[in-house]
């Protein structure tokens, strides 16, 4: 990706390497130091970090952060994911904030948080709590929901809306799921 492009160009060529090249990607680091390099230096912007993260998903970032996230990082990847987040990706961003905190040393790193990163981590989890949970079979899917036509999208919020009482056992999983990562992430639940 040439640094002569703009934030729509890139994130244009995200959208299609994600739908046409789900797998592959400039780099897939293996390790903590591979990631940090590549992190660092290969991938710019918010956009690009967001489509890395997505794209190793969380065990995929669990496996490379096993000892420990290094400082500083999951502050950056909660201000990435909510800077970035879009509706159709609420399984791939939970996913992701499991995998972190699985991983060794997370307290740690929630301890070192500064506090704009905290406000940003429960702003992710307000985000994550307002969307409706994509169904299974959707394609809503990916690195900015692409693939999603508006016709479906309607269909699965009126789904989701008329049936409150009736909601399917993969949304009360990801609610648990959402629940339960508030917990670790130390963010209160709105009463």
């Amino acid at each position: 990706i040439s640094n002569t492009q703009t934030p729509g160009e890139e994130l244009a060529l995200c959208i299609y390497s994600f739908i046409f090249h789900p797998k592959e990607s400039e780099f897939q680091p293996r390790t903590a130091a591979e990631f940090n390099r590549d992190w660092r230096r290969g991938t710019q912007s918010s956009a690009g970090k967001y489509h890395l993260l997505l794209s190793l998903g969380g065990e995929g970032l669990r496996r490379i952060f096993s000892t420990e996230i290094g400082f500083g990082l999951l502050g950056e990847f909660l201000s990435v994911l909510c800077e970035n987040f879009q509706a159709g990706d609420q399984v791939a961003v939970t996913a992701i904030l499991k995998g972190c905190s699985q991983t060794q040393r997370f307290g740690l790193s929630m301890a070192f948080l500064s506090q704009l990163e905290e406000q940003v981590c429960r702003e992710l989890f307000q985000k994550l709590q307002t969307l409706p949970v994509p169904l299974v079979g959707s394609n809503t899917g990916g690195c900015v929901g692409a693939g999603a036509s508006d016709s479906a999208t309607d269909a699965e919020e009126v789904q989701l809306s008329s049936g409150l009482e009736e909601e399917t056992e993969e949304e009360k999983d990801v609610m648990t799921e959402l629940r339960n990562l508030m917990k670790l992430y130390k963010v209160q639940a709105d009463s």
